[in-house]
């Protein structure tokens, strides 16, 4: 359920292939704040395993891969942070904390797709399918693609 309120509120938009773009706060050469030993360079893929992603949604700062939406931007990293853009499949969502309003979570894997060059407001300002989704057949399989992931991620979670 989380899952599906931190894409709702985050207005992140979907991929063609069912992923969601999300946020990351790195350091300026790339690495990310926390260790600064994973590379967040555009283009590289970030993974860990699934089980060492704390799942508990009661701890709001805790291991995994971070990503947030727009809104909790401005709470991690500083002026002398970037942003980048991700590419999230939701089965790889392993955690969405319960704190700052289900803006922030926790995955075992993400794409880093680019650098945020634009103010966050300009960004994501409408669904990547908007041009796909104009005829009804599209846009069922859009649809069932999202239902897919989203089934294959609570599915992971109970087991």
């Amino acid at each position: 359920f989380r899952r599906v309120l931190f894409r709702s509120k985050g207005n992140l938009p979907l991929t063609p292939d069912g992923h969601f773009l999300a946020y990351k706060k790195v350091r300026k050469d790339f690495l990310d704040i926390h260790s600064g030993t994973m590379d967040n360079s555009p283009g590289q893929i970030v993974e860990m395993e699934r089980n060492a992603v704390d799942d508990d949604a009661n701890r709001t700062c805790s291991t995994g891969l971070h990503f947030c939406s727009k809104d909790y931007l401005n709470h991690f990293g500083g002026s002398d942070s970037r942003t980048v853009i991700l590419k999230i499949n939701p089965a790889d969502v392993v955690s969405i904390p319960a704190d700052y309003n289900a803006t922030k979570g926790r995955a075992c894997r993400y794409e880093v797709v680019g650098e945020l060059g634009v103010h966050p407001d300009e960004a994501f300002i409408a669904p990547v399918q908007t041009e796909a989704a104009k005829d009804s057949d599209t846009e069922a399989l859009i649809k069932a693609a999202v239902d897919a992931a989203v089934k294959a991620a609570l599915a992971a979670v109970k087991s």
